[in-house]
């Protein structure tokens, strides 16, 4: 109940109310933790906190059990501050942290959008089961 109180706060513009109960969601289970990590994180990068957000991210990848979504979250928040050579390092970390998984992938196809390396990397994300549209898939690689 708190995290959809949270969340509906969050999308009418209400950040601090939005920010208050995912803190308080966070103190209620430690199984919580990961999650209100990421939101506290989108949070803050949303008001231009982004110290404040890659510290909650490396919380959550230190203490949390996917360290896919955090390292792909860290390359995300790089990426959202133009620093493409460290959202490539994190990207490829979370590549390396479970290599069956597709989300990496994607992440590096987008990445690379129109170029061979995005080719190559939804044919990865595919390989692991990723299924996209045939208009995500034109956009990726840059055909019709």
């Amino acid at each position: 109940m708190l995290r959809l109180l949270a969340e509906t706060h969050h999308a009418m513009g209400r950040v601090e109310l939005a920010e208050s109960e995912f803190r308080a969601l966070a103190g209620l289970s430690p199984r919580l933790f990961e999650m209100t990590r990421y939101a506290l994180a989108r949070l803050a990068a949303d008001r231009g906190r982004y110290r404040e957000a890659e510290a909650l991210l490396h919380e959550a990848l230190a203490q949390g059990r996917d360290p896919v979504a955090a390292y792909l979250a860290l390359a995300q928040l790089a990426l959202d501050q133009e620093e493409r050579a460290e959202a490539l390092m994190y990207a490829k970390a979370a590549a390396e942290a479970r290599p069956r998984a597709y989300e990496p992938h994607l992440f590096l196809a987008r990445f690379n959008k129109g170029t061979a390396l995005a080719v190559h990397h939804l044919f990865e994300a595919e390989r692991r089961g990723y299924r996209p549209t045939p208009a995500e898939r034109s956009e990726l690689i840059g055909r019709p």
